[in-house]
């Protein structure tokens, strides 16, 4: 069975505080003969020392596990964790206990059996006496303790920190993956519509050019939702790219933005009025329509597409006389005519 074997250094038993020493008393006889906290034996282990008024984080658990295991490990000479070797180097708080062993003169695992085979306790000072330490720096020493507790205490509020930013990260990726896939679900409203008199009116003079936008009227009995609201907030005028004049919205822009529910209409509306405030951000990815055969379906200029979704592209032209909207398009559709 496992028990305290740090208590053999006399530089141990000196400079741990009592209370310390009674938790590593506790936890040491519930560990595994080569020093482990047995598996699922944690939430007990925090149990039983918050029912003696002890109460420590899990992460301090870990800490004063930690102490013994590497204590255990560097004096049975294995050394082939790499990060065991550095932390002995170096004033780490895990390898305080393995480092007041070797300042004892105890530097291997037989010598820690010998005596507590023998009962003692700890007569191990070196040959050479220890110069008596000067009363000031003796005074100093208990405070030096609590830095020790207090570093000990602030590791184990980093590792807390550590695990809780793993896990954020985690749930935010999760987050993100799903928007991503309710954006693809998302339902492009079918329903029937009855055009707008002006609109009906400017086909029948086989003019495809509307001037003015109107709201149209939807139908509710297919149960989609309407979007006349989003039409009488689409600009009227513009100032892209420093030139003020006024917008004009093609018959296939206003017909494919009637068929869209509340939702993709509005990302529609947001992308437009960023357009005609000439606010293009690097998320429109506002870049010449290709290929020029399709481009030139719509216009002999300079004819653009914008991003209004991950699936909605707008085809716009920047012309002399207006800030033209030509069509709606979808990614996919974009994509297919490239292949051509």
């Amino acid at each position: 069975m496992a028990i305290n074997f740090l208590a053999v250094s006399k530089t141990y038993r000196e400079n741990t505080l009592p209370w310390r020493k009674e938790i590593d008393d506790f936890i040491a006889v519930r560990l595994s003969d080569t020093y482990r906290l047995p598996r699922g034996s944690a939430v007990q282990v925090l149990h039983e020392l918050g029912r003696r008024g002890t109460s420590i984080t899990r992460a301090q658990l870990t800490g004063h596990v930690r102490r013994f295991r590497l204590a255990y490990l560097l004096l049975n000479g294995d050394t082939r964790n790499a990060l065991d070797v550095e932390c002995a180097e170096k004033e780490h708080v895990a390898s305080e206990p393995y480092r007041a062993l070797k300042k004892d003169g105890i530097t291997s695992w037989s010598q820690v059996v010998k005596l507590l085979e023998k009962g003692t306790k700890a007569e191990t000072e070196t040959k050479v006496d220890a110069p008596k330490v000067p009363a000031v720096e003796a005074e100093m020493q208990p405070s030096a303790r609590y830095v020790v507790v207090l570093k000990e205490e602030l590791d184990a509020l980093v590792t807390e920190q550590v695990t809780f930013r793993e896990e954020l990260s985690k749930l935010s990726l999760r987050l993100r993956a799903l928007e991503e896939h309710q954006e693809q679900l998302e339902p492009m409203a079918v329903e029937v519509v009855s055009v707008p008199t002006l609109v009906q009116k400017a086909a029948a003079e086989g003019n495809k050019h509307v001037s003015v936008v109107v709201a149209p009227t939807v139908s509710k009995a297919s149960g989609a939702q309407s979007t006349p609201e989003v039409f009488d907030e689409l600009p009227k005028t513009s100032s892209y790219r420093g030139i003020t004049r006024p917008t004009r919205y093609e018959k296939a822009f206003l017909e494919r933005m009637k068929r869209m529910d509340v939702t993709a209409a509005r990302q529609v509306l947001k992308a437009v009025q960023a357009i005609a405030r000439d606010h293009v951000t690097g998320g429109l990815q506002v870049k010449p329509l290709t290929p020029p055969s399709l481009a030139r379906d719509y216009s002999k200029n300079a004819v653009y597409s914008a991003r209004a979704s991950k699936k909605t592209r707008i085809v716009f032209e920047p012309s002399k006389g207006a800030l033209v909207f030509h069509d709606l398009l979808s990614k996919g559709a974009i994509r297919r005519t490239s292949e051509f």
